[in-house]
């Protein structure tokens, strides 16, 4: 079988993801999830040798912190070109608001460094923190992302704590985050192909 055909995620790769999950919190918690999220886009394009997954680190700038330098992952095509942005927090991330704010700025961020590259009319993101996924498309041709920016709404006060709860309600392994997935995944492949 094949992932466009498959019902559900392989239940080897769930157990990744619980194995995962089980590790305790460290000083490298953030990379606790590359090896699933890594063996997962693995699957998605796994019948085909036209997709790449690579990890990208950021150039380095002086707007970037140094003690936030993390990894994301890119899928590229045959000619190497981004095709799906993935950028892989710890479940820590949703608990505050300013950490999600970050999540958020992070994936901006990384469209800012390679929309202008993709082939494709537009190039997912998904911003997956623990296993809860926030998808972002940016439209190539006005280079709008959505979902849009949520402003601060009072600049000299700390975020509400709701700020942006909830936007990462979707489990990658419910029904639905599975079917997002091969959503994403279908658009990619018929976009390569037309």
């Amino acid at each position: 079988m094949s992932f466009t055909s498959d019902t559900e995620w392989p239940r080897k790769l769930q157990r990744v993801f619980e194995i995962l999950k089980e590790r305790p919190a460290n000083t490298a918690q953030e990379s606790r999830y590359y090896p699933g999220y890594n063996k997962m886009l693995a699957h998605c394009f796994r019948d085909t040798l036209d997709y790449t997954i690579a990890p990208q680190a950021p150039p380095p700038t002086a707007t970037r912190e140094a003690v936030d330098f993390m990894v994301w992952l890119l899928v590229f095509d045959e000619d190497l070109k981004p095709v799906l942005l993935v950028e892989v927090k710890d479940d820590s991330w949703l608990s505050r608001p300013a950490t999600r704010e970050r999540a958020d700025a992070q994936m901006r961020e990384r469209y800012e460094d390679v929309l202008a590259e993709c082939p494709l009319t537009k190039l997912y993101g998904i911003s997956f923190i623990g296993t809860k996924m926030r998808v972002y498309a940016g439209d190539v041709a006005t280079d709008e992302i959505t979902p849009p920016r949520m402003p601060r709404p009072y600049a000299n006060r700390t975020l509400p704590r709701d700020h942006l709860e909830g936007e990462w309600a979707l489990d990658v392994f419910s029904p639905e985050g599975f079917a997002k997935m091969q959503e994403i995944v279908g658009f990619i492949r018929h976009e390569e192909t037309t």
